[in-house]
């Protein structure tokens, strides 16, 4: 089974991380995302790959099975939506998003030790949307695409990137799929 297996209907009653925004540009806007809480692992290999990929197959399968009951408490926990993959120059990881309702002590400890339940700060990013499969190719080409805008718009960003996948790859069509490549800017 694949990790896209995971995901069920993945619409508008799936929950989403609120932000504000702060500018909208003609390709590009920028938002500030409120702390909150993640569930999140590392992944092994380097380089952007969809779900589908091993590695992040295996990711996406640890958290999944954390939030489908895998966990100190026996406890399900709602699938909220984007599936993210974050990239900085040293590591690469996969986080999900967890419930609004949520305090980080009301979430179970996971039973898989490299499942971490952590306080996200809040974090200003660049965000360039985008439909269609997300391979590793057009990723680099869309995030040296929004880094050229934003230094043509002379706003100082981090190296920490992020692929927010919001649809399931196994059930919707590439050319309704939503997603995003997020970079933090600098404070």
């Amino acid at each position: 089974m694949t990790a896209c297996a995971f995901i069920s209907n993945m619409s508008d009653k799936i929950e989403e991380p609120s932000f504000n925004l702060l500018k909208n540009y003609k390709q590009f806007e920028i938002r500030e995302y409120e702390e909150s809480i993640h569930a999140r692992t590392k992944i092994i290999k380097k380089g952007w790959q969809t779900l589908s990929g091993k590695d992040n197959s295996d990711s996406f399968r640890r958290i999944a099975s954390y939030i489908f009951g895998k966990n100190s408490q026996h406890k399900n926990i709602a699938m909220t939506a984007p599936v993210q993959i974050s990239q900085s120059k040293d590591k690469q990881i996969m986080t999900f998003t967890m419930p609004s309702k949520y305090d980080i002590s009301d979430l179970p400890k996971p039973n898989d030790e490299a499942v971490e339940i952590i306080v996200n700060p809040k974090i200003t990013v660049a965000v360039l949307s985008f439909s269609g499969l997300a391979r590793s190719r057009k990723i680099n080409k869309l995030i040296t695409k929004l880094q050229n805008m934003l230094e043509a718009e002379k706003i100082i960003y981090t190296e920490n990137t992020t692929l927010a996948l919001y649809d399931n790859p196994a059930t919707t069509l590439p050319f309704k799929r939503r997603n995003e490549i997020w970079i933090q800017l600098d404070k």
